[in-house]
């Protein structure tokens, strides 16, 4: 799960290997965002703390773009659109993807350092780490109901940042010291889901 450092490229190889995803699916300003994908990726290696699990080479560059992909078929935008409108567009669907792909596993002081070099990069893209309301109001609701946790801000948020990765990722490997609330998260997904799974259930009846 933990993948060993690959030998170095080149930054302009690098540029041309996030190309190729990116002009087959219709992104307009490709040559730009893939210069800041890269970018971002070589300040994140050279500025945020060394641990086996932070990867920044290719295999996960190549997650966020089809991540952001996803994101821009969800959400159509009109034929009327401008290109400044198809510009912002594409860069918010990179963040939220670089912001799902990456920020998962970045501790609390490493992930405010990659919400400020993400937001220098792409500052015409808003805000991208926000959580889904709906699904964050149900992990509340849930905590609230079972009583044996509390549902503060930081434990909902990290929920949410493990059902975005499973939809996203084949495996997801949850790590920490013993007592940090791995378990106390992926049981309170799992009955997250199993009860939306019940009430969509109920409701088509």
């Amino acid at each position: 799960l933990i993948h060993p450092p690959t030998p170095s490229v080149r930054p302009w190889s690098c540029q041309t290997i996030a190309l190729s995803p990116l002009f087959p699916r219709g992104v307009t300003d490709a040559r730009r965002l893939a210069r800041k994908l890269v970018c971002l990726l070589e300040h994140a290696d050279a500025s945020l703390s060394a641990h086996r699990h932070h990867y920044w080479g290719l295999r996960p560059m190549l997650a966020a773009i089809k991540v952001a992909d996803s994101f821009l078929r969800s959400t159509p935008l009109s034929a009327a659109a401008s290109a400044a409108e198809v510009a912002s567009a594409e860069a918010s669907a990179l963040m939220r993807a670089i912001c799902q792909t990456f920020r998962p596993m970045l501790r609390a002081r490493d992930a405010h350092l990659f919400e400020g070099l993400l937001a220098d990069l792409l500052p015409q893209a808003g805000n991208a780490f926000a959580t889904h309301d709906g699904l964050f109001n149900a992990i509340v609701q849930t905590v609230s109901e079972v009583g044996e946790l509390m549902p503060r801000h930081a434990f909902v948020a990290k929920i949410c940042e493990l059902e975005a990765l499973l939809r996203s990722r084949r495996c997801v490997c949850l790590l920490g010291a013993a007592g940090t609330g791995k378990s106390a998260t992926w049981r309170t997904l799992l009955s997250v889901s199993y009860t939306h799974l019940r009430a969509h259930e109920t409701r088509h009846d």
